[in-house]
């Protein structure tokens, strides 16, 4: 069965959330070069 329409719409919204909290991720690790520290410490950083 097809999910409605507005739980389409959250799908997508929490994957471009998630996309571009890795885009964040990964930029943030190419600028400040700690890519040895964890993700919420990084996210912080970011933040």
């Amino acid at each position: 069965m097809f999910p409605p329409f507005i739980d389409i719409t959250k799908f997508l919204h929490f994957f471009l959330f998630a996309f571009f909290f890795v885009f964040l991720y990964t930029l943030c690790s190419i600028v400040f070069c700690r890519s040895d520290i964890g993700i919420s410490e990084v996210a912080f950083v970011c933040i």
